[in-house]
């Protein structure tokens, strides 16, 4: 049905814009809260290196791509309906928390989409629950701990004049000292996370463009794999670009207080972990790793420094994300079910 194809492949997009609305804020909530430049100039970086390393992850990111195409279910060729509703279901979820302004995982929406759908559809014995555990989980559970620790560390060692630049001899050269200094380092970071952001986030749409057009027995070739990578940076960066304010403000000033260094150091944790796992096909949640390195820099400073309520807040929705977007995805399967597709 050309209607149904039209459909899945629209909700791909509506999913992309939203999380570039959601999760521009993580590349660049530092570089506004530390006063480096404002919104607008900041929006325009964010969504604009994203949406290049969108599509350069069809170069350089395959290993995400097979994850999501290959390594969650059983069932190799998961229907039609399963398909859409797992994208309608991520996204619904991606819209209600970018709306309200709260940081949720795009990467964790999708996969309660796909595994709790997975369970009420093929039962307990349908899910590859090794690899969910070893390829997702695993890198899920475990980067946001990564995040925290190297921030705090790296945010010491400057606070005790150990990685200043003023250290470093090269860098007391005048001229060299104009061009290399904290704020345009800051500009660089917050450009190489915005970068990470898209290797990371932009096979899974694609993979899940796929996965949609396979079950409706189209296959996919490089050249509509890489209009559909091109449809889909397109689509994050103008989510980022004309709905990314709220989840940024939460970020950038309610957490707590960033400065230039602070933002340096978590832009540069942050790309460094999710172009590495990009890379790896390990997949990372942008939200978990740039959030616990501003929490990691401020808890270097003191805890009367951070917002706990905002941090209890973003804790919460970012448990509730598997369960919400799985009984979503859920709800649109018997509903599209139901109407006879």
């Amino acid at each position: 049905m050309i209607w149904l194809i039209i459909i899945g492949l629209l909700a791909v997009l509506i999913l992309s814009y939203w999380n570039g609305a959601n999760d521009v804020s993580k590349t660049i909530a530092t570089i506004i809260g530390g006063g480096v430049t404002n919104y607008k100039r900041a929006i325009i970086l964010g969504a604009s290196f994203n949406a290049i390393g969108t599509f350069l992850a069809l170069f350089f990111a395959q290993a995400i791509f097979k994850v999501f195409t290959k390594g969650l279910l059983r069932e190799t060729q998961v229907g039609k309906v399963f398909a859409l509703s797992v994208i309608l279901g991520a996204a619904l979820w991606i819209v209600i928390a970018t709306k309200t302004g709260m940081p949720v995982s795009t990467t964790h929406s999708m996969i309660g989409a796909i595994l709790f759908l997975g369970l009420f559809v093929y039962s307990v014995g349908g899910i590859l629950w090794n690899s969910v555990f070893i390829k997702v989980m695993l890198p899920l559970l475990l980067s946001p701990s990564v995040s925290f620790v190297l921030a705090f560390g790296i945010f010491w060692l400057y606070s005790k004049n150990i990685l200043r630049m003023s250290n470093f001899q090269a860098f007391k050269n005048p001229k060299i000292k104009k061009i290399v200094n904290v704020d345009n380092a800051h500009w660089i970071s917050c450009a190489a996370s915005s970068f990470a952001r898209g290797m990371n986030d932009g096979p899974k749409f694609v993979a899940l463009a796929a996965t949609f057009l396979l079950a409706q027995h189209i296959s996919t070739t490089f050249l509509s794999n890489s209009l559909i990578f091109l449809a889909v940076a397109i689509a994050m960066g103008l989510g980022g670009f004309f709905r990314g304010m709220k989840v940024t403000d939460t970020l950038s000033y309610k957490v707590t207080p960033i400065g230039h260094a602070d933002g340096f150091i978590a832009n540069l944790i942050t790309s460094l972990l999710i172009t590495s796992g990009a890379y790896l096909g390990a997949p990372m949640s942008t939200t978990h790793v740039s959030s616990f390195a501003i929490i990691g820099i401020g808890s270097k400073r003191g805890s009367s420094t951070i917002n706990w309520k905002t941090v209890r807040d973003m804790v919460l929705s970012w448990i509730i994300t598997l369960p919400v977007s799985g009984v979503f995805s859920i709800i649109f399967y018997a509903a599209i079910k139901g109407v006879g597709v």
